[in-house]
Protein backbone atom coordinates (compact mmCIF):
# COMPACT_ATOMS: atom_id res chain seq x y z
CA UNK A 1 0.00 0.00 0.00
CA UNK A 2 2.92 2.45 0.26
CA UNK A 3 3.51 2.74 -3.27
CA UNK A 4 -0.32 4.04 -3.37
CA UNK A 5 -2.07 7.36 -3.96
CA UNK A 6 -2.94 8.34 -0.45
CA UNK A 7 -5.35 10.85 -1.90
CA UNK A 8 -7.46 7.96 -2.63
CA UNK A 9 -6.52 5.10 0.01
CA UNK A 10 -9.98 3.47 0.03
CA UNK A 11 -10.61 3.28 -3.91
CA UNK A 12 -6.75 1.79 -4.38
CA UNK A 13 -7.12 -0.97 -1.41
CA UNK A 14 -10.98 -1.44 -3.56
CA UNK A 15 -8.78 -1.90 -6.73
CA UNK A 16 -6.40 -4.37 -5.05
CA UNK A 17 -8.91 -6.51 -3.49
CA UNK A 18 -10.46 -6.69 -6.63
CA UNK A 19 -7.50 -7.39 -8.38
CA UNK A 20 -6.67 -10.72 -6.46
CA UNK A 21 -5.28 -9.80 -3.37
CA UNK A 22 -5.88 -11.90 -0.10
CA UNK A 23 -4.80 -8.72 2.37
CA UNK A 24 -3.16 -5.54 2.03
CA UNK A 25 0.31 -5.04 3.71
CA UNK A 26 0.51 -1.64 5.13
CA UNK A 27 4.68 -0.55 5.85
CA UNK A 28 4.60 1.47 9.00
CA UNK A 29 7.76 3.57 9.50
CA UNK A 30 8.90 6.18 12.18
CA UNK A 31 11.50 8.33 13.10
CA UNK A 32 12.68 8.07 16.59
CA UNK A 33 12.07 11.50 18.52
CA UNK A 34 16.13 12.46 19.22
CA UNK A 35 17.43 13.49 22.56
CA UNK A 36 20.72 14.94 22.62
CA UNK A 37 22.94 11.09 22.90
CA UNK A 38 20.90 10.83 19.19
CA UNK A 39 22.39 12.64 17.12
CA UNK A 40 25.74 12.79 15.55
CA UNK A 41 27.04 15.93 13.67
CA UNK A 42 28.96 15.36 10.48
CA UNK A 43 31.87 17.01 9.17
CA UNK A 44 29.03 19.41 7.34
CA UNK A 45 27.35 20.23 10.79
CA UNK A 46 24.27 17.86 8.99
CA UNK A 47 22.61 15.99 12.15
CA UNK A 48 21.86 12.70 11.09
CA UNK A 49 19.27 10.77 13.46
CA UNK A 50 19.57 7.07 15.00
CA UNK A 51 16.30 5.46 14.03
CA UNK A 52 15.05 2.43 12.41
CA UNK A 53 14.35 3.47 9.14
CA UNK A 54 14.79 7.04 7.24
CA UNK A 55 11.45 7.02 6.29
CA UNK A 56 8.34 8.16 7.99
CA UNK A 57 5.14 6.69 6.63
CA UNK A 58 1.22 6.41 8.08
CA UNK A 59 -0.23 5.65 11.22
CA UNK A 60 -2.59 4.43 13.21
CA UNK A 61 -5.45 6.95 12.10
CA UNK A 62 -4.41 6.32 8.56
CA UNK A 63 -5.56 2.67 9.58
CA UNK A 64 -8.45 3.41 11.25
CA UNK A 65 -9.56 5.67 8.63
CA UNK A 66 -9.26 2.82 5.78
CA UNK A 67 -10.69 0.03 7.79
CA UNK A 68 -14.18 1.67 7.52
CA UNK A 69 -13.63 1.13 4.55
CA UNK A 70 -12.63 -2.55 4.36
CA UNK A 71 -12.86 -5.89 5.86
CA UNK A 72 -9.70 -7.24 4.77
CA UNK A 73 -6.81 -7.96 6.64
CA UNK A 74 -4.38 -5.39 7.57
CA UNK A 75 -0.79 -6.67 8.28
CA UNK A 76 0.47 -3.91 9.36
CA UNK A 77 4.62 -4.06 9.34
CA UNK A 78 6.27 -1.93 11.94
CA UNK A 79 9.41 -1.01 11.28
CA UNK A 80 10.20 1.10 13.99
CA UNK A 81 12.48 1.33 16.97
CA UNK A 82 9.95 0.70 20.39
CA UNK A 83 7.04 -1.59 18.60
CA UNK A 84 5.30 -2.44 21.97
CA UNK A 85 3.82 1.32 22.35
CA UNK A 86 2.40 1.21 18.50
CA UNK A 87 0.78 -2.10 20.16
CA UNK A 88 -2.94 -0.14 21.89
CA UNK A 89 -3.03 2.23 19.20
CA UNK A 90 -2.80 -0.47 16.17
CA UNK A 91 -5.16 -2.33 17.72
CA UNK A 92 -7.57 -0.16 18.34
CA UNK A 93 -7.19 1.23 14.95
CA UNK A 94 -8.48 -1.90 13.51
CA UNK A 95 -4.83 -4.28 12.28
CA UNK A 96 -5.46 -7.29 11.87
CA UNK A 97 -1.79 -8.49 11.65
CA UNK A 98 1.53 -6.67 13.66
CA UNK A 99 4.73 -7.58 11.73
CA UNK A 100 7.37 -6.22 13.79
CA UNK A 101 11.22 -6.09 13.59
CA UNK A 102 13.46 -8.80 15.79
CA UNK A 103 16.34 -6.54 15.90
CA UNK A 104 14.61 -3.85 18.23
CA UNK A 105 12.86 -6.70 20.25
CA UNK A 106 15.45 -9.20 21.39
CA UNK A 107 14.73 -8.87 25.56
CA UNK A 108 10.86 -8.52 24.80
CA UNK A 109 9.69 -10.52 22.24
CA UNK A 110 7.41 -13.02 24.89
CA UNK A 111 6.04 -9.75 25.61
CA UNK A 112 5.55 -8.22 22.36
CA UNK A 113 3.85 -10.80 21.04
CA UNK A 114 1.90 -11.45 24.06
CA UNK A 115 0.30 -8.12 23.75
CA UNK A 116 -0.63 -7.92 20.45
CA UNK A 117 -2.69 -11.11 20.64
CA UNK A 118 -4.35 -9.35 23.38
CA UNK A 119 -5.29 -6.74 21.57
CA UNK A 120 -6.90 -9.05 18.70
CA UNK A 121 -3.75 -9.34 16.25
CA UNK A 122 -2.03 -11.67 14.59
CA UNK A 123 1.84 -11.36 15.03
CA UNK A 124 4.52 -11.56 12.94
CA UNK A 125 8.16 -11.09 12.42
CA UNK A 126 10.20 -9.54 9.88
CA UNK A 127 14.09 -9.30 9.62
CA UNK A 128 16.33 -6.55 8.06
CA UNK A 129 18.87 -7.57 5.47
CA UNK A 130 22.19 -8.58 7.07
CA UNK A 131 20.11 -10.14 10.05
CA UNK A 132 20.92 -13.96 10.19
CA UNK A 133 17.65 -15.91 9.86
CA UNK A 134 18.82 -17.89 13.11
CA UNK A 135 17.95 -14.63 15.13
CA UNK A 136 14.21 -16.04 14.84
CA UNK A 137 14.89 -19.28 15.83
CA UNK A 138 13.58 -19.07 19.34
CA UNK A 139 10.57 -17.86 17.99
CA UNK A 140 10.07 -20.52 15.26
CA UNK A 141 10.64 -23.37 17.73
CA UNK A 142 7.93 -21.76 20.19
CA UNK A 143 5.48 -21.63 17.53
CA UNK A 144 4.35 -18.11 18.52
CA UNK A 145 4.44 -16.87 15.27
CA UNK A 146 1.84 -16.06 12.24
CA UNK A 147 3.90 -14.84 9.79
CA UNK A 148 7.47 -14.25 8.57
CA UNK A 149 8.83 -11.48 6.67
CA UNK A 150 11.99 -11.52 5.44
CA UNK A 151 13.50 -8.65 3.19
Amino acid sequence: MLSSDFANLASEAERMLRLGADWLHMDIMSRKIPSCKDFILTLSTVCKFRHFVPNLTIGAPVIQSLRKHTKAYLDCHLMVTNPLDYVEPFGKAGASGFTFHIEVTRDNWQELIKSIKSKGMRPGVSLRPGTPVEDVFPLVSSCTQDNFIML
